[in-house]
């Protein structure tokens, strides 16, 4: 295998959706026991999927909601066995970079599962406020103002 690492984006219904919600249904529904009625909502038919595939293989994806001038970061989910190669944080990376360039956009939010908190630091995130629970999982709501 060549190990090739290459990001899709799409908007609504498609085959990168489709891969999308196949990781979030196997991290959030099944390894995390999250209601799939609380995964799945009605920002799915409007945002944009982003997945990254290793040699063609779906390994890790995110959602964005772009509203005014913030990117919401949601959704941020890698397979177990691809976890610690630095996928997510390719992915995210692009994610900053793609809208760094854009004008309007003044500032990146998400709010990460709290035993993910460093993780977004070691992007730039900062914690905003204190944690919060959300389908039984403390959150941390974080910023990171655009560069």
């Amino acid at each position: 295998m060549s190990n090739r690492f290459n990001i899709l984006c799409r908007r609504g219904f498609s085959d990168v959706q489709i891969d999308a919600f196949n990781i979030r249904q196997t991290v959030f529904v099944t390894e995390q026991n999250i209601d799939a009625s609380d995964e799945f909502d009605s920002f799915d038919e409007s945002a944009l999927h982003l997945v990254g595939y290793l040699d063609a293989i779906p390994v890790t994806t995110v959602r964005l909601v772009v509203t005014d001038y913030v990117v919401n970061i949601q959704r941020v989910a890698t397979l177990a066995s691809y976890r610690g190669q630095h996928f997510a944080t390719q992915l995210l990376q692009y994610v900053l970079s793609a809208f760094d360039q854009q004008d309007d956009i003044r500032q990146f939010e998400l709010d990460a599962q709290c035993s993910a908190q460093s993780f977004y630091e070691k992007l730039g995130f900062t914690p905003v406020g204190h944690p919060f629970e959300e389908v039984g999982i403390p959150h941390i709501h974080m910023l990171k103002l655009k560069q």
